[in-house]
């Protein structure tokens, strides 16, 4: 069996940006403020952006793939990534987890 590609273990790392609001923040609430808003920030869409990075990756993957000859991949992706077939191929469900899905790509 071929190697398996996990893109489940992609993941957004927190960027340090500050700006003008955080800046009124920091002087009015002794950083608390601050840090309340960066945490919401960091918590509320990581999964999103995790999912987005995920599927950007594995459009690449399958171009790649694609262009290499490949005639099949396995790759494990977050369920709520969209998943298309290659305009010739199909796709097999290998595993499907709450947590993750796993999956043959095969192409024509």
């Amino acid at each position: 069996m071929a190697d398996i590609i996990d893109l489940t273990k992609i993941s957004v790392k927190f960027n340090f940006e500050l700006d003008t609001l955080d800046a009124v923040l920091l002087v009015t609430t002794g950083g608390v403020g601050y840090l309340a808003r960066a945490a919401y920030r960091h918590f509320s869409d990581k999964s999103i952006r995790d999912i987005q990075l995920q599927r950007e990756n594995l459009v690449h993957l399958l171009d790649e793939a694609q262009n290499k000859g490949a005639r099949s991949i396995i790759v494990r992706v977050h369920p709520d990534v969209p998943i298309y077939a290659p305009s010739d191929g199909e796709i097999r469900f290998l595993d499907r987890t709450p947590s993750y899905n796993e999956l043959e790509i095969i192409f024509g």
